[in-house]
């Protein structure tokens, strides 16, 4: 279980650094972001999400148009899917410019 985190930070930049420690499952990956229980797409079909299942902040279950696909959070910090496919996370400078261009700000 992870710890307790504090309250999110107030600038864009001091937040993407925030999100970027993220070590469980949730967090900003490189096709979308894990949070409250969906995939929030960053680009493709459905923006809004696709419902994801995590078991122990590790193992985790998607359903996308009526599949389902299992990932694993290995030690390595990357998140492998069962079809191939390894997701990385974005790096604090890669979350700051997603942030700024979601509330129309400048990094």
């Amino acid at each position: 279980m992870q710890p307790v985190r504090q309250q999110e930070p107030a600038t864009l930049n001091e937040q993407a650094q925030w999100y970027a420690e993220e070590t469980g499952a949730e967090g900003f990956w490189k096709l979308g972001e894990i949070r409250d229980g969906f995939v929030k797409w960053y680009t493709g079909e459905n923006p809004e999400g696709d419902v994801v299942e995590i078991e122990n902040d590790k193992y985790l279950i998607m359903h996308m148009d009526g599949s389902e696909f299992k990932g694993e959070l290995r030690d390595d910090g990357k998140l492998y899917w069962e079809d191939g496919d390894v997701w990385t996370r974005l790096s604090a400078k890669q979350i700051a410019y997603l942030l700024a261009h979601r509330s129309g700000q400048k990094v």
